[in-house]
């Protein structure tokens, strides 16, 4: 079975769209593949890019991402910045109208989750 991607790198000059499909254990993109794809800054950090799958979802994210196949499946896999993490979580669990004080009090709470009780100070 194919699996297809879209990963869409979010530029200001424009969008420009790759299609990502999997041959085996090979990223397959256009008439060339790979083992693996990164999608990064010149400085191997952080790029804003749109990922879609398509029927399952669509985001958009600031990271790295590298883009391996396994059996036929694309994995995808996001490095962010813990800041980016815990504001994404935060939005995707909290209302729009919520007061800014609920927001920082859930990020705070998130962040002791995510980075561990001894971590968190």
């Amino acid at each position: 079975m194919r699996r297809v991607a879209q990963i869409k790198r979010c530029m200001p000059r424009g969008k420009r769209r790759l299609l990502l499909r999997t041959d085996g254990n090979r990223v397959k993109i256009s008439d060339r593949c790979t083992a693996r794809i990164e999608f990064s800054s010149r400085d191997k950090w952080s790029v804003r890019f749109q990922l879609t799958v398509p029927g399952k979802l669509q985001r958009i994210r600031e990271g790295a991402l590298n883009v391996t196949a396994s059996h036929g499946t694309l994995v995808a896999i996001m490095s962010m910045d813990r800041e980016i993490v815990v504001a994404t979580i935060v939005a995707s669990e909290m209302p729009v109208d919520a007061p800014f004080e609920t927001l920082k009090a859930q990020a705070a709470r998130r962040a002791y989750k995510l980075l561990g009780a001894d971590r968190a100070s």
